[in-house]
């Protein structure tokens, strides 16, 4: 299975716009792991979005264009991306369909959105726990914790909620 996360330059407000009306990519965390959720490998990069941050995602994800400069592109990524996914048949993420569709929508302005190994089987882990990431964290790892709203990190803390709930997979 694939825990999978990404941060973007904003929000998906309607799928039906084209991917050039829509958010862009510019981190992506994956975590691949076994069947007692044992992390396997991951994946991390940044993704150059083209443009400035809005300041709001800077706030959220404290991911700065600095930190962005020299970032490869997605199409750039794309085939260590695949490469991480193929031969896996789930993933996992919460809010799947936002992260689902990120995905969808930069392969489209690639021309490759049907050249990616989809998982056939999705879970949406707000299925399980319908509020935030940070807020089931909390109540795994304790009230301590706090959210970095950073892809990778937040794929390990969704493993280790999904883990704690012993979602069969």
């Amino acid at each position: 299975m694939i825990v999978f996360d990404v941060e973007t330059t904003g929000l998906i407000t309607n799928e039906a716009l084209p991917a050039s009306f829509q958010p862009r990519i510019i981190e992506i965390g994956a975590v691949k792991v076994d069947k007692e959720f044992n992390v396997i490998d991951t994946f991390e990069t940044f993704c150059d979005p083209g443009g400035t941050l809005p300041g709001e995602i800077t706030q959220i994800t404290g991911i700065t264009d600095e930190m962005l400069k020299g970032a490869p592109l997605f199409i750039e990524i794309y085939g260590s991306l695949a490469a991480f996914f193929l031969g896996e048949s789930a993933m996992a993420a919460h809010n799947a369909r936002f992260d689902q569709m990120a995905l969808v929508f930069e392969l489209q302005r690639c021309g490759m959105e049907w050249r990616f190994p989809y998982c056939v089987n999705i879970l949406d882990s707000k299925s399980i726990y319908p509020g935030k990431l940070a807020d089931w964290a909390r109540e795994v790892k304790g009230a301590d914790f706090k959210q970095q709203h950073r892809a990778l990190d937040d794929a390990m803390v969704l493993r280790d909620c999904i883990a704690a709930a012993r979602v069969p997979f």
